[in-house]
This record gives C-alpha cells, sequence and structure tokens, in this order.
C-alpha cells in the first residue's frame, strides 16, 4: 500500500507542475520496488525443495523476523551461520543479498559486493529463480551496471512472464536510466493489466512516457484488456 500511496503522488506532482519533486520522489519508489524481505523459504521452482533441519528452518524464521523489523544487521549472522551447513538454499542467499543492500551506506562497496557474490550463488543453486534474478537487477540498477540490470530483468521475466515488480522495474529503468522509451512502453504496459489499483497511475504514467517519446496514444477501442494476475 506504501509504494501504491507513492505511485499517486507521483502523478499528482506532475498535475501541480513540479517535475523536480516528481523525479525525487521517483529515486524513492525505484528502490522500493524490490520489497525488502521474503516472507518464506522458498525452494526451486524447477525441483523439489532442498532439505533442511528442523533447527536451519527455525534460524531462518528469526532471520525474517529481525528483516521484518528491518534489523538487517542483526539478521545477516544468522543467514551467514544457515549457509556455512547448508550452502545449496538459494531464497537464503537471497534474503542474505538483500540485508547487505538495506545496511548499504555511501561508497559501500563492501557490502554490494558480499550481496552480489549471494545473488549469484542463488542463481548458480538455481538458474530457475526469478527472484534471484530480479534482485540482481535492482542490485546492478543501484551500483550503475544499468545494461546488466535490464539483462536480469529480462532474464527474470522470461522465467515468469507475470512477475509485476520485474515489469515495473524494467519499465523504469528503460524510462529514466537508458531512455529506451519502447521498451518502458512495452513494461509499463505489462504492469498496467497487473495493477489493480495503479491502473489508473499507471495509465498517466504512460500517457507522459508516449508523449516525450513522440509516439501518439492507441485508440481507446483498440486497447487490449488485461486481466489482473496476482503479484
Amino acid at each position: 500500500m506504501q509504494n501504491k500511496s507513492k505511485v499517486k503522488n507521483l502523478f499528482s506532482l506532475f498535475i501541480n507542475g513540479k517535475p523536480w519533486l516528481f523525479f525525487g520522489l521517483l529515486m524513492i519508489l525505484v528502490g522500493c520496488v524490490g520489497g525488502n524481505t521474503s516472507v518464506k523459504y522458498r525452494g526451486s521452482e524447477a525441483r523439489s525443495p532442498v532439505a533442511i533441519s528442523a533447527a536451519l528452518q527455525n534460524d531462518f524464521k528469526k532471520a525474517l523476523a529481525l528483516m521484518k523489523k528491518e534489523k538487517y544487521e542483526d539478521a545477516i549472522p544468522l543467514l551467514e551461520a544457515i549457509l556455512a551447513k547448508n550452502d545449496q538454499l538459494p531464497g537464503t542467499h537471497i534474503n542474505l543479498a538483500i540485508a547487505y543492500m538495506n545496511v548499504v551506506t555511501d561508497d559501500d562497496k563492501e557490502n554490494l559486493s558480499k550481496a552480489e557474490r549471494s545473488l549469484l550463488r542463488a542463481v548458480e543453486v538455481n538458474p530457475k529463480d526469478a527472484v534471484a534474478h530480479h534482485q540482481l537487477g535492482l542490485l546492478y540498477r543501484k551500483t550503475g551496471r544499468f545494461k546488466e540490470a535490464q539483462t536480469a530483468y529480462q532474464r527474470a521475466l522470461s522465467l515468469k512472464p507475470d512477475y509485476a515488480k520485474a515489469h515495473l522495474n524494467l519499465g523504469i529503468l528503460c524510462d529514466i536510466y537508458l531512455q529506451e522509451f519502447e521498451c518502458a512502453i512495452k513494461h509499463f504496459e505489462q504492469y498496467s493489466g497487473m495493477a489493480g489499483e495503479d491502473r489508473e497511475t499507471v495509465s498517466l504514467w504512460l500517457s507522459d512516457l508516449r508523449r516525450r517519446a513522440g509516439i501518439p496514444e492507441p485508440p481507446q477501442q483498440e486497447q487490449a484488456a488485461v486481466s489482473e494476475v496476482s503479484p
């Protein structure tokens, strides 16, 4: 719900003629779209979940509880200890990377490198984990590696075409960072079909994007209806 209110605020700034505040809020949204924590351990989508002991499951729940309270520094040792005992857990690698990314300060290359290593390991363990690729996209965008971010988002979407957050983040990347307007329009349109309450707001964003790209609005009757899907 917080992300939805941020999106709505973006367009009120356009209407009120405050584009400098629009881009300030947009940068906040870009950082928030990926979400902060996973809510549960995710096994591989392509095979049976990796077996883990009850003790490790309990430690993982403790780590997630700390992350939900934004106590990332406290969660990191727990997640590292789990992986020291079982390195075949992509969900744990992803959550460790998320924790590292949330303790990053200005010019903190060490924690960003640790986050990247964790995500690359998650992809190594399970190349078909769309969440790992999406998180890599967020990390690459954060470190200014925009083409790599684009590739990572595209990989996430090739694995999970209805991944709403990946469509939104790829649209933002193509619009703001790459100025690839056709790419941005394509993924904002995909996200719009999944946006639910955000549909009207995203339509305003799309209209402005088409205006900046010099692309005419499609006739209303030709716009295909897209069914809502779960996030």
